[in-house]
């Protein structure tokens, strides 16, 4: 044959191999991946791979649930059947993509909770793999979508208050406080939320995070960026977490079906793509990637998604999903969408119907009226997927969706409606039948909703409603009817890490740090020992073994082991473990991480003064800051007599031991200066309660009477034991009681009032807690949530750990009597300059040791002073004889008036005048008016915003004190109204 005949036949051959592409399998092939590809503007598309032989999971779930196999088996037998199917069957497919030229290199992802494959290739390799035997389908990387919170305006009544300890009224309309009731609050239960995230900051939900408890790769997964914390890209999923767990711990705002409840979370919905979310699925089933544990499986999930671009198909991968899901015991919840009232508009994959509650969608009703009616944009049914019978229905079930108040961005709350605010409703009241029945599958679950649902609309099951209102109680009720015994919701043995005492009173010396630990035992049986796993930096924590007696409901206070720890900030973490050797199922509150600032607790040196007889000394000793001097008569025990760095003596006539140890002190409460929010209580008794971290001593209180008399006061414990008591013949008005009662760690004390008369009680306005240092926490009255009784401007003290230190007086042979003259005594600037003349009064006295009181010092006989601020001055001199014994004299210079650099305008004549200024925080307003005048008090910044709550009183000759010591520093404007009057004078504070 002619050589060129020879090489037009190879390359007629030739293009015949080029041009000959394989037919598309259109059985095999989504609509929307051919429209997509024909669109195709670039070289590759994404899409997925559904593989023919592929577990079936919904068998496998049917025959668990006949045969009642443990959920840990049915876990175990789950993931080792799709992971095994995947490993048997992917491997000669996998081989073929990553050596096939028309794959994007590094674009194959394989997947074994369905048999699935994603790739990205070029268009041509669809109908290539269509042909393949083991392909069963091919589909597009289609978007998923949020079942976005619905815009039509349709009015609805809410019925709860939005408040401090306020529920939400979707959670009565599904009965989910009578499980409460019961003790089931869902605690420990896990949700997952497969939304925009959730924020991790947000006060209703950041103690419910389950990565507080866990490493954070086991609670969040983020597999579009990759961030290993929690995030919300939008507020989407923050709201829909926080109607399943939310509850702010500090003003008991309720949002959450399980308000003890935890949650996990991922983003897979910022990116839109279904690849995202089948890997958070996959990942839910096994967090912690060990086939033979459960313990990190969510309980429930909530889905308030949809995919918007994809037909009706109702054999995609979602059936093999939802179906390996479920037969691992995960409950799976999906919102039913916002398409409504039109027929058949629930959305995908929500409308699949392999059974009854595989894809349990829910309908969206109007929780805040009676009557609970369907909401207009709720979509409806029938599935598009043939079914039949019950099957056919859609939404399974309904649940509150509109006007939902929850959490969002920034700390704050906000009313959505949709169907994605029903769905939680129900992934929440599964949190609350799993703690129940946690032995129940999440279809055990799903079914006893689905068949206790109060029935609404048409008589029975319907396309609006499903089978109607969840009611999470009668769900329980039908468990307990079908056989299965409820968990009690109570522990044997739980003990739980209240606080550690963050104080620098814990570090003496080189003794270490040895932090205090409040353990509180909030089981039924009495605790005796316990593992203690601490640390102070990440990954190195130690344990010791602790034993003792904490009986059910105390506290006790455990002192850690000391730790070598140069001074400097810490995280301890804390961790309780083992209580009677035996498993804490409530362990959410086992652990606790605090920052903890080393400071050495001041050791003060022995300190010794030399006087004459009959004479006074000034003792003086200098603890670091933020520590006092506490003064005692004995070495140990006993309560303090005098607190600061210095005290007066009395005249001693002998020689006198003092001994001065390093404290604490502060105040907390309300500090009420009559303001008009309560009155003269007409009852003759009254408390309020309060815990204590530590001994401290309760040193005063400040209370109002309106009558003379006898009163009596005092401290009960938990128990009623009385372990305090102090009579007082009281006058009328403002006093301060000295108390000085001792309190031991502990909770539940009241701090009592009895007598003929009442005493003043402010009825609005309290905001419990009142907190100080975590020492002691006032928690309430007897006179509800907003009353505050009689107790104001509690005076706490808690001792140190270091030895007191003894201060010597010795009284010498000798005599002085000294005194001092201050010429003038009461300064008032600017019409005068701050000049004060001390003229020395006593007799043979040969030195002088002047101490002004405002850090200035002097050793001359009469010295001239010059005061720059207002203020009073405690002014001592110590003067020495010629026999060497010395006695002190302490009298006080008054400074008044306005620092020269503050501007003023008084309208009333200089009848008001504001000191010290500048000041820490606490000013004097001094009235100078011949008969009483209302006024009213306030303090603005510099562009008008009133930044104190304004109050008015009564007032004539008088000093009234106002407290803005919470604000920053800089210059504001302290107003005062009266007699049509405006008195204003700028006044800086942080300074002094």
């Amino acid at each position: 044959m002619n050589r060129q005949w020879i090489t037009f036949f190879f390359l007629l051959i030739l293009c015949g191999k080029i041009f000959a592409q394989p037919e598309t399998d259109y059985t095999k092939t989504s609509s929307l991946l051919l429209e997509k590809a024909s669109q195709a503007q670039e070289d590759y598309i994404r899409f997925s791979i559904l593989l023919t032989e592929r577990a079936d999971m919904h068998a496998m779930n049917a025959n668990f649930h006949k045969q009642r196999t443990p959920l840990a088996e049915r876990t175990r037998r789950v993931i080792s059947t799709l992971k095994t199917t995947a490993a048997n069957t992917q491997g000669d497919l996998l081989n073929f993509l990553n050596q096939s030229p028309d794959v994007l290199p590094g674009s194959v992802e394989s997947f074994w909770i369905t048999n699935l494959i994603f790739v990205t290739a070029r268009p041509g390799m669809i109908a290539t793999l269509s042909q393949r035997a083991d392909v069963a389908w091919l589909e597009y990387d289609y978007a998923i979508a949020l079942v976005e919170p619905d815009s039509r305006t349709e009015l609805a009544e809410r019925g709860v208050t939005e408040s401090a300890g306020g529920v939400e009224p979707g959670l009565l309309a599904i009965n989910a406080p009578a499980m409460w009731a019961l003790g089931y609050t869902g605690y420990g239960r896990k949700t997952l939320t497969i939304d925009t995230g959730a924020d991790p900051t947000h006060p209703a939900i950041a103690g419910h995070y389950w990565g507080n408890f866990v490493p954070e790769n086991l609670a969040w997964l983020d597999p579009v960026s990759g961030s290993a914390s929690p995030f919300d890209c939008d507020s989407h999923g923050s709201h829909v977490t926080g109607t399943m767990v939310g509850l702010d711990p500090a003003t008991s705002d309720t949002i959450g079906v399980a308000p003890e409840g935890v949650w996990m979370a991922s983003a897979a919905i910022c990116d839109n793509s279904s690849n995202d979310n089948l890997a958070v699925m996959q990942w839910a089933i096994d967090p912690d990637g060990d086939s033979t544990t459960i313990w990190d499986m969510p309980d429930a999930i909530n889905c308030s998604w949809w995919a918007p671009d994809v037909d009706p198909n109702c054999n995609s991968e979602y059936v093999d999903v939802l179906s390996a899901l479920e037969a691992a015991g995960v409950a799976v919840v999906f919102a039913a969408g916002n398409f409504g009232p039109g027929p058949s508009t629930v959305t995908i994959p929500q409308d699949i119907s392999t059974d009854l509650v595989n894809a349990f969608s829910v309908g969206a009703v109007n929780g805040n009226v009676q009557a609970t009616p369907i909401v207009g944009f709720s979509s409806r049914g029938p599935s598009n997927c043939g079914t039949e019978g019950s099957l056919l229905i859609k939404p399974e079930v309904s649940a509150p969706g509109l006007n939902v108040r929850s959490s969002v961005l920034n700390g704050t709350y906000a009313l959505f409606s949709g169907t994605s605010m029903a769905s939680p409703h129900v992934a929440g009241a599964v949190l609350l039948l799993k703690q129940a029945f946690p032995y129940l599958s999440g279809t055990d679950l799903k079914l006893a909703l689905y068949y206790s649902a109060i029935d609404l609309g048409q008589p029975g099951e319907d396309n609006s409603y499903g089978m109607g209102l969840i009611d999470v109680y009668a769900a329980y009720n039908y468990l307990v009817t079908q056989g299965n015994t409820p968990a009690s919701p109570n522990a044997s043995f739980d003990v739980a890490a209240k606080s550690i005492i963050n104080l620098d009173t814990l570090i003496c010396g080189a003794s270490g740090v040895s932090p205090l630990l409040l353990v509180k035992n909030e089981g039924d049986s009495a605790v005796t020992s316990m593992d203690i796993v601490y640390g102070y930096a990440s990954g190195q924590r130690d344990t010791f073994f602790w034993t003792g007696l904490i009986q059910p409901g105390a506290l006790f206070l455990i002192s850690l082991p000391a730790s070598s720890l140069s001074s400097g900030s810490y995280t301890l973490d804390v961790e309780l473990r083992n209580p009677n050797g035996s498993e804490d199922s409530r362990f959410l509150d086992n652990r606790i991480l605090q920052r903890l600032t080393v400071t050495p607790d001041p050791e003060i040196p022995p300190v010794s003064a030399d006087i004459c007889v009959n004479a006074n000394a000034l003792l003086s000793v200098s603890p670091q800051a933020p520590w006092t001097a506490l003064w005692y008569e004995d070495s140990i025990g006993g309560n303090s007599f005098s607190q600061g760095s210095t005290y007066y003596t009395p005249t001693l006539s002998a020689d006198k031991v003092y001994y001065v140890g390093s404290g604490l002190s502060g105040s907390l409460g309300l500090s009420d200066t009559l303001s008009g929010k309560g009155g003269y209580d007409a009852a003759n008794t009254g408390f309020m309660t309060f815990d204590c971290a530590a001994e401290i001593t309760l040193k005063s209180v400040k209370v109002y009477t309106n009558n003379v008399g006898i009163r009596l006061f005092r401290v009960t414990d938990a128990s009623g034991n009385q372990i305090a008591v102090k009579n007082f013949q009281m006058l009328s008005g403002e006093q301060e009681l000295d108390l000085s009662f001792t309190i031991p760690a502990g909770t539940g004390y009241k701090l009592h009032y009895s007598g003929l008369w009442g005493m003043y009680r402010q009825t609005t306005g309290a905001t419990y807690p009142y907190d100080l240092n975590g020492l002691v926490t006032i928690t309430g009255s007897d006179g509800g949530d907003s009353s505050y009784a009689y107790f104001f401007d509690w005076n706490v003290i808690f001792e140190g750990t270091c030895p007191r230190a003894a201060v010597t007086v010795n009284t010498l042979p000798g005599t002085m009597n000294t005194a001092f003259a201050a010429t003038p005594g009461s300064v008032k600037l600017p019409n005068q300059t701050g000049d004060v003349q001390f003229t020395d009064l006593s007799a043979n006295a040969v030195t002088w040791k002047w101490d002004f009181g405002d850090g200035g010092t002097s050793t001359d006989q009469n010295p001239l002073h010059t005061y720059s601020l207002v203020d009073t001055y405690a002014v001592s001199l110590e003067a020495t004889g010629a026999d060497g014994c010395a006695d002190t004299y302490i009298d006080t210079v008054v400074v008044e008036g306005w620092n020269t650099a503050i501007d003023d305008i008084d309208p009333s004549g200089s009848q008001i005048l504001v000191y010290p200024n500048p000041s820490g925080g606490v000013f004097n307003v001094k009235f100078s008016f011949d008969t009483p005048t209302e006024v009213e008090i306030y303090v603005t910044d510099i562009v008008g915003r009133v930044i104190s709550t304004p109050f008015k009183k009564m007032v004539g000759d008088e000093v009234v004190q106002l407290d803005i010591s919470g604000v920053s520093q800089g210059i504001y404007l302290l107003l005062v109204k009266h007699n049509g009057l405006v008195f204003t004078q700028r006044i800086m504070t942080g300074l002094h």
